[in-house]
């Protein structure tokens, strides 16, 4: 005869007296470290007529913002961010604050004593400062910012 499995529980939990319980579904996570956690940004690409960078022509119509961003991708990534794919002349990076710091010469504060954590330039700006940037880089991008927290947690932590 086979015990029963009760739905949504893992056969070792009902499997009967004696035998081990459910493992722990928590093993392996790694807690995240407080002083240095991971951040993500979004990166917006300047538009063609703006940009000081040149990226090599393909000849394909609509190819030259691609190669932009492509170029930009390969930048962030070898100075250690990981990158997202692209939607609309922007894409996201992430990495842990202390590189935040060190590639935009800046610190970056990060406040989480509300319920959604807000992440800012040490001016307080969600933008970050773009001077740090190498110049091949600062001829691409137009912006790196944080995303703010809704308006709606804001106005919460004010009143």
């Amino acid at each position: 005869m086979t015990p029963s499995v009760i739905a949504g529980t893992p056969p070792e939990a009902s499997a009967g007296a004696g035998t081990p319980g459910p493992p722990d579904y928590d093993a392996g996570v790694a807690e995240e470290d407080p002083t240095d956690p991971t951040l993500s940004a979004v990166v917006t690409i300047l538009p063609k007529d703006k940009r000081t960078t040149a990226t090599p022509e393909s000849g394909v119509p609509l190819s030259e913002d691609l190669r932009a961003i492509g170029l930009a991708k390969s930048r962030l990534t070898t100075a250690g961010f990981e990158v997202h794919a692209p939607f609309g002349g922007k894409f996201s990076i992430g990495g842990k604050k202390s590189l935040f710091d060190q590639f935009f010469g800046d610190e970056v504060v990060v406040d989480d004593s509300q319920l959604i954590r807000n992440v800012t330039a040490s001016s307080g700006a969600y933008e970050l400062p773009l001077d740090n940037l190498p110049d091949d880089l600062k001829g691409l991008v137009e912006s790196i910012a944080f995303t703010p927290p809704p308006d709606w947690a804001r106005s919460a932590t004010s009143s």
